[in-house]
């Protein structure tokens, strides 16, 4: 019975309590201030220090509240992010040698267009996640968060990276989607 009431304890407060565990630090911080406004509404005028006290004691708080909301709005843009790949820009590589991405990556295609090509290898399959200072950094159309590998391309004289539309869905019904003979439903738009 003990454990029983422990185990639903510890069920309701991460269900519960760790979306909104920056609520505690925003409470501090504005009891904090709300400590500097009493002093100066009961008719009382508190000194410099105390009022400086007060804020420099409400300032941590309530940049550790912004940090943990900041922190939980980035980790649900970056699991809707990784449900949502396949709509994302894609990409289409084309190098001189083998890069070596990984054939087993789900979802990544290579072809060798033979050896009178330059631009001899060809991949496909990939989505682009984020360009910054040249580089690529891309993820193979079936990339699974906990497991897959992000690649980072940089285009130089012996690679060209081609961007590509994100995935055109035909409708099926009210709420599926198909594309390339896939059938998804698309995060955000069934019901």
């Amino acid at each position: 019975m003990a454990a029983g009431v422990l185990l639903l304890i510890l069920w309701w407060r991460w269900q519960v309590l760790v979306p909104y565990r920056w609520v505690g630090p925003l409470f501090v911080g504005f009891g904090l201030l709300l400590g500097l406004v009493g002093q100066t509404g009961s008719g009382r005028h508190g000194n410099a220090w105390e009022t400086a006290s007060l804020v420099l004691a409400a300032g941590p708080f309530l940049l550790w509240t912004v940090t943990l909301v900041s922190g939980q709005l980035g980790e649900r843009h970056a699991r809707h992010d990784a449900r949502a790949v396949i709509l994302r820009t894609g990409l289409v590589v084309h190098s001189a040698r083998s890069l070596g991405l990984s054939s087993w990556a789900p979802g990544l295609r290579h072809r060798d267009l033979g050896a009178g090509t330059h631009l001899r290898h060809r991949y496909e399959g990939l989505r682009l996640i984020v360009e910054r200072g040249g580089r690529y950094y891309a993820v193979p159309t079936e990339w699974r968060a906990r497991t897959d590998s992000v690649f980072v391309l940089r285009e130089s004289a012996g690679v060209r990276i081609e961007l590509t539309p994100g995935v055109i869905w035909v409708r099926l019904t009210s709420s599926r989607y198909c594309r390339d003979g896939i059938e998804a439903c698309v995060p955000g738009w069934c019901g």
